[in-house]
């Protein structure tokens, strides 16, 4: 038996991380991811969703948007140098949300594994880092706090 994760599918479309990646941010998507998980599991494997949301670490020519991440520091290397715009509080608890749906859309869809990868770019864990990476002073929490976005968007 073997185990497939086709790739990182976006939760939300300005979190998309490239052109031709796979989404998991509305219903409408179900159907497909459930035909793409039917077919794994036709010929005995597994599949898993690993769910994702890119944050700075991509640009508006991918996305149609300007990024968004926890602060406004640009990703020279992935994004080429675009200034992501500062996530609000409550876009914060809606990227965490998201998360959750994309999970639960997962379960529906049928596949047998859901991974939440959480950025650099956009997890909690990013807003105990140095200014330097992070910037952002309005959300510094201790360590033991970065825990909270997956568990919360496990929830879901």
């Amino acid at each position: 038996m073997g185990l497939i994760i086709p790739e990182s599918m976006y939760t939300d479309p300005v979190g998309r991380g490239h052109i031709r990646q796979l989404g998991i941010y509305s219903d409408k998507l179900i159907p497909g991811l459930k035909r793409m998980a039917d077919a794994v599991h036709q010929h005995g494997a597994k599949i898993a969703s690993e769910l994702m949301y890119t944050g700075r670490e991509t640009s508006s020519y991918i996305t149609g948007f300007q990024p968004v991440a926890p602060s406004p520091v640009a990703c020279k290397v992935l994004a080429g140098g675009e200034a992501p715009r500062e996530l609000t509080k409550d876009e914060i608890k809606k990227l965490i949300d998201d998360y959750g749906e994309a999970a639960r859309r997962s379960v529906e869809a049928g596949f047998d594994l859901v991974e939440i990868h959480v950025p650099m770019a956009i997890s909690s864990v990013s807003s105990c880092l140095p200014l330097p990476i992070n910037g952002r002073t309005s959300m510094e929490a201790p360590l033991r706090t970065a825990c909270v976005f997956p568990w919360r968007s496990s929830r879901g």
